[in-house]
């Protein structure tokens, strides 16, 4: 069953409250609008694949593995491609879509019909370093229909993903990133209601290795339980998972985690104690990025009690272990925080804070980690002595101190703003970066009558 519009929803009530029919009649009637409503799910439909087409092919027109695939399965040549974004014209783009999406169409009726479809392959699994924390991590490559299905799923999901996923849950949610998790704990420290004394920071252990494709459809199925599309497709890309578990770097796997989370925040959430006839929660906030887990509360007896609630909770529902990243630490408070900042010695002026996201939060003030401010710090002194030499700026280190700026911005760094003369740097950092943008553009422009008219593709950094 389709999920209905407001209009049919409308029609359904009003046919419900009109007295010319019958009780039985006006009965069924508000028995299939409850039902209408209440569909937390979207049914699988052409115009959903292609949205998901459209979502998946954003900023991947001149992929060549992209093109490849296109080019396989719609028989649609690169060259016409190329051509209609010389002309900005969207019509082959638009025939793109629809042939991908009724690729789709004959992979979801195999599914259906319990079958694997063609061009799905296995996951191919390699490890990379990451420069920021020198960790190792294991990244998933996925081929191109595993990525659509997974677009396909998460807009099929996206009623239930819009009401379990909780306001206080970040990342890989479009419009929740690192600054809005700062603001918001920030908020929540300043906020006298709720008068916050201690907090704790927890962490999964190897989140997604130990969180397995069955214990998340468990959920769905409790969910949604006549998505049968949704469940079955799930089930089919659990299968290609190395594992079975979770896959890091996949679209549809950062919005599994987040929805499993949700459960696991609002369990916590929901944590009391009953004393003399009063209710008293074990934490006031809880906050998630990914899987770091942050605690808000008021004593230490209710964060600990919450740590053990929630570790229990995982272990028995999930198979997830989770550890403490930090003890149960407790907060200066405003004026505190305030008289320490007008200490002569600098070692005096440091109070507790929460670190998260790269920031360290104080009731009174933002700071950024100790280890970000070394790179940043050593970067614009590279970048003033090649302004000071050569009287410019090379276009890799530009484009490093632009993305950086919003590190700076977001805290409170007006004295090393002037120290190191930020603003002037970046004044012409970006001036460097949009004129390489404009050679770019006009490099692309080239590129494109050079593959149109002799029918070659050409390598592009």
């Amino acid at each position: 069953m389709h999920v209905a519009s407001n209009s049919v929803s409308e029609f359904a009530l009003k046919f419900c409250l009109t007295e010319n029919h019958s009780m039985q009649e006006r009965l069924h009637a508000l028995i299939h609008w409850r039902f209408i409503v209440k569909q937390r799910y979207n049914d699988y439909t052409h115009s959903l694949a292609e949205k998901a087409i459209l979502d998946f092919l954003d900023n991947k027109w001149t992929r060549y593995d992209i093109l490849a695939y296109i080019e396989e399965y719609t028989g649609i040549d690169r060259f016409e491609i190329y051509q209609s974004m010389k002309t900005n014209n969207v019509n082959v783009r638009l025939e793109v879509v629809n042939s991908l999406a009724c690729v789709v169409d004959d992979a979801i009726e195999d599914i259906m019909n319990g079958d694997t479809p063609d061009g799905l392959y296995p996951v191919f699994v390699r490890t990379v370093k990451e420069n920021m924390s020198g960790k190792i991590r294991k990244i998933a490559k996925l081929c191109d229909l595993h990525q659509i299905l997974g677009h396909v799923v998460v807009l099929g999901m996206k009623p239930l993903l819009d009401a379990r996923i909780t306001l206080n849950q970040h990342a890989s949610i479009p419009g929740r990133g690192q600054t809005r998790l700062t603001k918001q704990v920030n908020k929540y420290l300043r906020k006298k209601s709720l008068d916050v004394k201690l907090f704790v920071k927890l962490d999964g252990c190897n989140a997604y290795g130990s969180l397995m494709y069955s214990d998340v459809i468990k959920f769905i199925k409790k969910e949604i339980p006549s998505a049968k599309w949704i469940i079955k497709t799930l089930e089919l890309l659990g299968n290609l998972a190395p594992n079975g578990h979770l896959i890091i770097g996949g679209y549809l796997d950062a919005w599994l985690f987040n929805f499993i989370m949700s459960y696991a925040l609002t369990y916590v959430n929901s944590c009391h104690n009953v004393r003399r006839n009063k209710v008293h929660m074990f934490i006031l906030k809880s906050l998630t990025y990914m899987d770091d887990f942050l605690f808000l509360g008021r004593t230490r007896t209710g964060l600990s009690k919450a740590v053990k609630a929630i570790g229990k909770w995982m272990k028995e529902n999930i198979s997830m272990s989770i550890k403490m990243t930090t003890n149960i630490i407790k907060l200066d408070s405003f004026y505190k925080e305030k008289s320490c900042k007008n200490n002569l010695r600098p070692s005096e002026r440091g109070c507790p804070s929460i670190d998260m996201c790269g920031y360290q939060i104080h009731r009174t003030y933002i700071t950024m980690r100790p280890r970000v401010v070394k790179r940043v710090i050593r970067t614009f002194i590279r970048a003033q002595e090649e302004i000071d030499n050569t009287g410019t700026v090379r276009i890799n280190r530009a484009r490093s101190l632009v993305s950086r700026f919003g590190s700076i911005k977001q805290s409170t760094s007006k004295y090393f703003r002037k120290k190191y003369n930020v603003d002037n740097i970046l004044k012409m950092c970006k001036r460097i970066c949009s004129y390489h943008g404009r050679l770019y553009s006009r490099y692309r422009k080239e590129w494109l009558d050079n593959a149109i008219s002799k029918g070659r593709i050409y390598y592009t950094a």
